[in-house]
């Protein structure tokens, strides 16, 4: 029993450690030419093939990223000192008015508990009783004769009697207006029928049958854009495999001309389409808006997860030691392609399949060279050791939907502990 919550606990560690360092390595390839700068004078990040590996050009560089994001990650740091602040600043506030409000109600307290008895009873009685008027005061002075309150002749007031149609029935008290036990029941009645007519009356028909193996509809419509995302993830069949070859095609291809990313777009549709068969992940949508903020808005945020860039077009970097942990499995492979185009690309299908996917990679690269304007294409990990599990591709990738079964999050039975489904058995004690 000590051996099983020790190999568990030492299992959580471990996955904690992997979601603390999860997407380590990855890789990428690119360029754009938009029609208003130099073909390939853009390509978000990556160096001349002729400057060093972290040297800057003429665009932004692999160390402006680093400055960017850590000039990002300290604007963070310091929105997030400043909500606690004002977190802690409300919070003194709240707690000095319940302070003040305490010691007014103690003060309070206080000062009705030394008043005389007859006093105390008179303030706490409700209603509190009303002074006498003037009139009542000197009826009860006994040093005043009556005859000093008896009005003359023509003091008293002119008799009037009010209408028949506004005279007031007798025994009726002004004042709140008071509802009877009968309205009460048949108001509570009323609104309790509103709710039981609609459910009686609402339309009910058979829910329409979905299809074996779809997923739910990608969010937002599905409209033509100017630009397009991408993002499968394969499993380990065919890990290794792209993971060579999208690195290859890194070093080998030229991005700095449209024929050149056109090239570059159709090879990598056909990579993705020879590997189809070891999707397990999927997920794409269309460009809203400017086409162009968007591509480099979800290009940025493609490189953004992982920590080490091992490929950048042309250029390269030796990757540290690693040692593949046992309770990864094999690993996935996520790849994203980014492209945007001058005419509208065709419409992306509303479900998540594998027919879909083949759908898609059919019409991947738009029709004609001219056409492309920007690509980019997007790996993670690139590292053969730094494996990543299904469990922690859900983790970091919650956008992608899985389209079989076989990965995905599993809880022991035996030991409640969780692990990757591919594994087909708990790491921490063994049980299937």
């Amino acid at each position: 029993m000590r051996a099983r919550v020790i190999a568990i606990v030492v299992l959580v560690i471990a996955m904690a450690a992997a979601g603390a360092r999860a997407q380590e390595s990855g890789g990428s390839f690119g360029g754009s030419s938009w029609d208003d700068e130099p073909s390939g004078s853009s390509d978000y990040g990556s160096s001349s093939s002729s400057s060093d590996w972290g040297s800057s050009s003429s665009s932004s560089s692999d160390y402006d990223d680093r400055a960017d994001e850590a000039r990002r990650a300290a604007e963070e740091a310091a929105r997030r000192a400043e909500e606690e602040a004002a977190r802690a600043r409300e919070e003194a506030a709240r707690i000095e008015a319940a302070r003040i409000e305490a010691a007014r109600i103690a003060a309070e307290r206080a000062r009705r508990l030394a008043l005389p008895p007859a006093a105390r009873v008179a303030e706490l009685s409700w209603p509190p009783t009303p002074a006498p008027s003037s009139l009542v005061s000197a009826l009860e002075d006994p040093a005043r004769p009556m005859d000093a309150f008896r009005p003359a002749p023509g003091d008293w007031p002119a008799a009037t009697v009010a209408p028949a149609s506004f005279a007031q029935p007798r025994g009726t008290v002004a004042g709140p207006i008071e509802w009877g036990p009968g309205f009460c029941i048949a108001f509570i009645l009323w609104v309790l029928s509103v709710p039981i007519t609609l459910l009686i009356f609402q339309p009910r028909g058979p829910a329409a049958p979905q299809a074996p193996g779809k997923r739910a509809p990608l969010a937002g419509p599905a409209n033509l854009g100017l630009a397009r995302r991408v993002s499968i993830a394969f499993d380990w069949t065919a890990r290794p495999a792209l993971q060579a070859a999208l690195a290859g095609m890194a070093k080998r291809l030229d991005m700095r001309s449209r024929d050149g990313l056109h090239a570059a777009l159709r090879e990598t549709s056909a990579l993705l389409t020879a590997h189809a068969g070891s999707a397990r992940y999927a997920t794409w949508e269309l460009s809203s808006g400017d086409a162009r903020t968007w591509f480099q808005s979800k290009t940025n945020d493609a490189r953004a997860r992982f920590k080490t860039e091992l490929h950048r077009n042309a250029q390269a970097q030796v990757d540290r030691a690693r040692v593949a942990r046992p309770d990864e499995g094999a690993g996935l492979v996520v790849v994203t392609v980014l492209v945007a185009s001058k005419v509208p690309l065709t419409s992306a299908p509303s479900v998540v399949s594998p027919e879909a996917l083949a759908r898609l990679f059919a019409t991947f690269a738009p029709s004609r060279a001219a056409d492309t304007l920007a690509v980019e294409v997007v790996w993670s990990p690139a590292a053969e050791n730094d494996r990543m599990s299904s469990l922690e591709l859900e983790l970091f990738y919650p956008d992608l939907q899985r389209m079989g079964d076989g990965v995905g999050r599993r809880q022991c039975a035996y030991c409640r502990a969780p692990f990757p489904a591919e594994l087909g058995r708990c790491p921490a004690c063994g049980a299937s």
